[in-house]
């Protein structure tokens, strides 16, 4: 795959919400695709949306999500699963790069290689991103991330975290724990490097495109 077609992919996901009303069923049913009504609802007004969102581009852009040994079977794919019940995203992706030999710890002494498509998970609390460019001279460098606060959503804490948005963030840190907006990285993988099968996201069951 593309770093080209991934982060299309992810930055088509930008502006949507669950709080906003022009977007709310558009938001809902990309994030959960396999889902009922009911549970898309459920789990999209309610649910900080980082994982779930960079699991949704990687379904647009066609990513193979093949993995072994997860949800209790031999093998299964969750981007092509129902998500409800299934609060495992953030742990699917890192399980995912590891399995496909992306995985790239954040502990050493060099930095982590930020570039269109890499994705980055940091710490305090727990969130994914995706870079889509690389840091300029002072580190700085811009995202497109879902998990982002969604001031048309009542809820608090992370219930609130119901929207995808762009964003300008920070490398900074130093040999062994490198930061992004103070917060330290943990890892990072391309998502750009990502096979893929030839399935995406379900649009005629959707009824609708991005």
């Amino acid at each position: 795959m593309s770093t080209d077609a991934v982060v299309l992919a992810m930055e088509s996901l930008v502006g949507l919400s669950w709080g906003d009303p022009e977007t709310r069923a558009r938001f809902r049913a990309v994030l959960a695709p396999w889902d009922t009504e009911a549970h898309r609802e459920e789990m999209a007004s309610a649910q900080s949306c980082c994982a779930i969102a960079i699991c949704a581009a990687l379904l647009i852009a066609e990513v193979d999500g093949l993995v072994r040994g997860w949800r209790g079977k031999i093998a299964c794919d969750p981007l092509r699963e129902p998500r409800t019940g299934c609060y495992d995203a953030i742990m699917f992706l890192e399980h995912l790069a590891r399995q496909r030999g992306l995985f790239a710890s954040a502990s050493g002494r060099d930095p982590p290689e930020v570039r269109a498509g890499v994705v980055l998970q940091i710490e305090g609390p727990e969130h994914v991103l995706m870079a889509t460019g690389a840091p300029d001279a002072e580190g700085n460098f811009t995202t497109a991330e879902g998990g982002q606060s969604d001031p048309l959503n009542p809820r608090t804490g992370a219930k609130n975290c119901t929207a995808i948005r762009r964003r300008v963030r920070h490398l900074g840190g130093g040999p062994g724990c490198w930061t992004v907006d103070g917060r330290r990285v943990r890892y990072s993988f391309d998502a750009g490097a990502l096979k893929t099968c030839g399935e995406g996201m379900p649009w005629e069951r959707l009824g609708f495109r991005l």
